[in-house]
């Protein structure tokens, strides 16, 4: 198991390779890469094609973190992992499969494709991220609590989820999606067969209309 505060402080880093073919999960308090970068500005970071799973907490609040090369084999990315890092550009791999809970939250990334193979995605995965445009891909089955709450600027959505799990009513899956745009565009892909019930429904009650998912167009194929 990594040791806690391992490569903290290393403040003129600018690229790390990881090829870690297991490691244990973390916590918020083994900061392994607390304040990296931080006279840099940037780090990018590299995962090799040993790496099937990103242990939780891995990059946590690690905001020098800005670009990120997944590997081919990946399949897992745990909880945390680059929770409330500086991620413009983000590129998941094909083969991943799981996006545990908080994962992504509050990242910078513009625009947000889900693959094919990725089935579920957790709560509050890419809540509070800058996400413009988001393609979910067909095999996702379930989608956690807030997964995308508070992207303001979100103004596309391809959907192409086969059969999702029907949320709950306080699922808030889109809660406060695209108030600082003109209005939404969601399509349906071809691969749906069953839209998951309050799949964009919002609680509106003593909440300022503002929340609303602004839908302006729904395309259905």
């Amino acid at each position: 198991m990594p040791i806690d505060y391992a490569f903290s402080d290393c403040m003129k880093l600018t690229s790390i390779f990881y090829d870690a073919i297991e490691v244990e999960d973390l916590n918020e308090h083994s900061a392994v890469f607390n304040n990296i970068g931080t006279e840099t500005g940037e780090v990018s970071v590299v995962f090799g094609d040993n790496v099937t799973r990103i242990p939780a907490y891995l990059f946590y609040s690690n905001i020098s973190v800005s670009n990120i090369t997944f590997g081919n084999n990946l399949r897992t990315i745990g909880e945390y992992a680059f929770y409330s890092c500086s991620i413009k550009n983000l590129l998941l791999p094909e083969n991943l499969e799981v996006i545990e809970q908080y994962a992504f939250y509050s990242c910078d990334m513009l625009d947000l494709i889900i693959p094919n193979n990725v089935k579920i995605i957790g709560v509050s995965a890419f809540m509070y991220c800058s996400i413009s445009r988001l393609t979910i891909g067909y095999s996702v089955t379930e989608i956690g609590k807030q997964a995308f709450y508070g992207n303001y600027n979100l103004s596309k959505i391809n959907y192409n989820a086969k059969a999702v799990k029907n949320l709950d009513q306080d699922s808030s899956v889109f809660g406060y999606i695209g108030t600082n745009s003109s209005g939404i565009t969601l399509t349906f892909g071809d691969s749906v067969e069953s839209i998951p019930s309050y799949l964009f429904y919002t609680q509106i009650s003593g909440l300022t209309d503002s929340i609303i998912p602004r839908i302006s167009e729904i395309f259905i194929s």
